[in-house]
């Protein structure tokens, strides 16, 4: 069952490949993060710096029931001590695709386990791609 999942996580990322060959190139790739969660709570989180008004593509997918969102560092702490938590393009508990432009500062984008045994994930943070 977990081959399946993978697969279906596979598909999803693939799904995006004939619209965006170029988000993999040194222009728009920023983030991806492949992991297994062991149970609850765990977490994963990478911090970044935004020094202008600057627009993202955050892709989530998990094989289990899992949170995904860019955040400040305050409500980094709060996901951390498993509290609840609010982001930009917030992923509770589903998967899917979702754009957003985020004023200058410090973010983190993180991931949290919501199921009580492991759980693989996905995240892929681009920058937009802009086609003229």
């Amino acid at each position: 069952m977990k081959r399946f999942h993978l697969a279906l996580l596979g598909l999803l990322f693939s799904w995006f490949l004939p619209c965006s060959l170029k988000a993999q190139s040194e222009e728009t790739y920023f983030i991806d993060h492949f992991g297994t969660f062991s149970g609850t709570p765990d977490w994963w989180g990478k911090g970044f710096s935004v020094g202008s008004p600057w627009t993202f593509v955050l892709r989530f997918a998990s094989d289990y029931v899992a949170d995904a969102a860019i955040v400040t560092p305050a409500n980094f702490e709060r996901m951390k001590a498993n509290l609840s938590f609010n982001g930009y393009a917030a992923f509770k508990g589903q998967m899917g695709t979702s754009t957003v432009t985020l004023p200058a500062g410090n973010y983190f984008v993180v991931a949290r386990n919501r199921t009580k045994g492991a759980n693989s994930y996905r995240l892929e943070l681009d920058n937009r791609l802009a086609l003229s």
